[in-house]
């Protein structure tokens, strides 16, 4: 049998392998767990033939060294920064969002979002209104390697469901801090 050469970001092992006949695969009780060895099966063999994983699987690791966010500050308001960047992350431009609480409180935020399309159109975001609770002197920020918070990242296909949107600027709109109770 071939060895297989797997990205590093795969750990491998081998394990006793065992071929199954057609026959005795229809004969045991116990077919969903046969059916998943079989896709199981199939799935490594896919990825034999090419020699290597999606690229989707191993992105984050494969980028985590090379990625420098460059922050940009829109707004302060309240004591809270609102920070922008737009990043190249796995072959498409993605929007990472970071929000600073300055205060000595927990506070609420909400805002709203604008892009600005390669081809000049002003696109405001699917999601109607984007909320946020940060502890105090929290900052919650997100880039390629951690994408903990879903409010954070801006994937160009969520920014509208009709089509993937290729992202030239965005912009915070309507912001609103309140202290939290």
């Amino acid at each position: 049998m071939r060895k297989r050469n797997f990205p590093a970001c795969f750990s491998y092992k081998r394990r006793t392998q065992r071929k199954i006949s057609l026959l005795e695969f229809h004969s045991k009780s116990n077919w969903p767990q046969q059916l998943s060895f079989l896709f199981l099966v199939l799935f490594t063999t896919a990825f034999s033939v090419t020699n290597s994983a999606p690229p989707s699987l191993c992105l984050l690791k494969k980028q985590s060294a090379t990625i420098a966010i460059d922050w940009q500050l829109d707004a302060t308001v309240n004591g809270v920064e609102f920070y922008h960047a737009i990043t190249e992350c796995g072959g498409r431009k993605i929007v990472f969002l970071k929000v600073n609480n300055k205060n000595a409180y927990k506070v609420n935020v909400s805002w709203k979002e604008v892009f600005t399309t390669v081809e000049g159109k002003e696109v405001a975001g699917a999601e109607a209104q984007k909320k946020l609770q940060l502890p105090t002197g929290e900052a919650f920020e997100t880039s390629c390697e951690t994408m903990t918070r879903k409010e954070l990242v801006i994937l160009p296909e969520r920014v509208t469901p009709t089509y993937v949107v290729k992202i030239a600027k965005f912009n915070y709109k309507d912001i609103a801090v309140s202290r939290a109770g």
